[in-house]
């Protein structure tokens, strides 16, 4: 079990690397291993973006494919899977602009790609991760009350991006 996220009380998802999406609602197991005829045997990421209108009640990793959404009982890819760099998702983030946009930040194994407004942001060494390979995200408010992703890499290490300056 690569991931585990809360839908609602008492619903349950689980990302699995060879079992698929499996669902555990009102103590009913159920497993999601096809979506739009894809395979989605082997999942890493799941999130659970802010409810707003039009947000998904779950996005989901699927390795070799790319983002899923959850909305209501199905599973669809999002459009937006054509511009990752890569299809082998590992780590999701959803952030907050000072405008109140909520930017989803996907980590692949060939950089971190901030996704808003349909349009992608490519961000790997040349931008200062410290590896393109990005296997955790989580946005915090430092002492400074500056905002900070922190980045982590598969044999980089630890990174840290200002989300004001995006450096």
């Amino acid at each position: 079990v690569f991931a585990v996220r809360e839908a609602a009380p008492g619903d349950y998802w689980f990302a699995t690397l060879g079992g698929g999406l499996n669902h555990l609602q009102n103590g009913q197991w159920s497993k999601v291993d096809h979506i739009q005829g894809q395979p989605a045997l082997a999942s890493m990421a799941l999130l659970k973006p802010e409810p707003r209108p039009g947000a998904a009640a779950l996005v989901a990793g699927v390795r070799g494919v790319g983002l899923a959404r959850l909305d209501g009982a199905t599973w669809s890819f999002l459009k937006e899977n054509s511009l990752l760099p890569d299809k082998w998702v590992y780590a999701l983030a959803e952030t907050r602009e000072p405008d109140g946009s909520r930017p989803l930040w996907v980590g692949t194994r060939k950089g971190l790609v901030r996704l808003q407004g349909g349009k992608a942001e490519l961000f790997g060494p040349d931008q200062g991760l410290p590896h393109p390979h990005v296997t955790a995200l989580l946005e915090a408010l430092g002492p400074d009350h500056r905002r900070t992703l922190w980045v982590g890499t598969r044999g980089g290490g630890l990174g840290a991006m200002d989300l004001e300056t995006r450096v």
